[in-house]
């Protein structure tokens, strides 16, 4: 059938690295931002009052992985 290879570079391991470390920083710490009072995940939405927040948990790791990406690769000089 297909060969699909992935080729991980250091630069993605790392990534991997750092997104699994943040995510469970975050999810251990649970801040107020991102979790109810009694730890469960707050819904995307703009309404404070029905427990909603616009940085819900998987927006913010998921922005953390592209920046950290993003950065490891302008460390290396690759800046496209």
């Amino acid at each position: 059938m297909y060969n699909i290879m992935i080729n991980l570079t250091n630069n993605l391991k790392l990534t991997l690295f750092i997104l699994l470390f943040s995510s469970y920083i975050i999810y251990d710490k649970k801040p107020k931002l991102m979790f109810t009072e009694k730890g469960e995940f707050k819904q995307f939405g703009l309404d404070e009052s029905k427990d909603q927040t616009i940085f819900p948990f998987y927006i913010c790791i998921i922005l953390i992985a592209f920046v950290s990406y993003y950065c490891l690769l302008l460390r290396e000089g690759n800046y496209v």
